[in-house]
């Protein structure tokens, strides 16, 4: 007679091998730091804190499996979206509509510049010729001191970019406090 099977049990163990195999691919660079722009909202839809989903992203805390899932699931997903515009938007299919128009450009433009007033954000070479014969193919870019160059095919990936840049630099002066504080 064969052993019976915990279905709870073999969840539970495909879930942990999965965050696992998961923290795995973040580990090694499987994961650029960009593709986790969104790790507020990915942290969100799994009920926990935007700490707690980097500590789960460092291999520091365990979720309990339903939430594993629902984060990798939710950070995945995005991955997809990002990669299905970023190719969309490389094969010439053009920006996104709302930066189908110099306008809506330099409108886009305007919002990073106010969320983020400490980098210098570029307006795409070439958006005034939006709306022509030819497709256009953007490419936004942003600058700080002290940070290396970021750049994006969509101003709304360059605004995670920068968030993610912004939680990087906040994390490293919290560590750095931590550390002179002893």
């Amino acid at each position: 007679m064969a052993p019976s099977v915990n279905l709870s049990d073999e969840l539970a163990l495909c879930s942990t091998a999965i965050a696992g195999l998961f923290r795995a691919a973040a580990a090694a660079g499987g994961l650029g730091r960009g593709d986790l722009a969104d790790l507020p909202a990915a942290a969100a839809a799994a009920g926990i804190s935007e700490a707690r989903a980097r500590m789960f992203v460092s291999g520091q805390v365990q979720l309990p499996p339903h939430q594993a899932m629902v984060f990798v699931t939710a950070v995945l997903e995005r991955l997809r979206a990002l990669d299905a515009a970023r190719h969309e938007a490389l094969a010439g299919g053009g920006p996104p509509s709302a930066e189908s128009t110099a306008e809506g450009v330099e409108a886009a433009g305007a919002a990073l510049r106010r969320e983020y007033p400490d980098w210098q954000v570029s307006l795409p070479a070439g958006y005034e010729g939006l709306g022509g014969e030819e497709a256009v193919k953007l490419v936004w870019t942003a600058r700080r001191p002290g940070r290396p160059d970021l750049a994006a095919v969509s101003a709304a990936e360059l605004g995670g970019k920068m968030r993610l840049a912004e939680a990087d630099m906040a994390d490293t002066a919290r560590k750095q406090r931590a550390w002179i504080e002893g």
